[in-house]
């Protein structure tokens, strides 16, 4: 039960009351993941280098919290993706070779 106060999504009214708190995300975390091309088209790196997203997902960064309220890490993330854009490379370059 302590987790569920820790989130914020509940605050104390300061007479003894919980009032909903009206925090609203911003998305500068996640819209700050930048991709960049290696060798040569090759492979990617992938950079954010906002706090957040230490804290949020990353490999050694990930905070126990952020853990236990499901959030994967960056790497999760690219594996559970994985075979989906594989798929999606293999589709887009049979249409490729069927329009050439």
């Amino acid at each position: 039960m302590a987790f569920f106060f820790a989130t914020g999504i509940l605050e104390s009214d300061g007479q003894g009351g919980i009032i909903l708190n009206h925090y609203k995300r911003s998305g500068k975390t996640a819209a700050a993941w930048k991709m960049k091309e290696t060798r040569g088209g090759y492979g990617y790196t992938l950079t954010n280098n906002r706090a957040g997203a230490y804290w949020t997902r990353g490999e050694p960064g990930q905070t126990r919290q952020h853990a236990m309220a499901g959030r994967r890490t960056i790497s999760r993330v690219i594996l559970d993706n994985l075979a989906g854009a594989i798929r999606s490379a293999v589709a887009a370059i049979k249409v490729y070779l069927r329009n050439k």
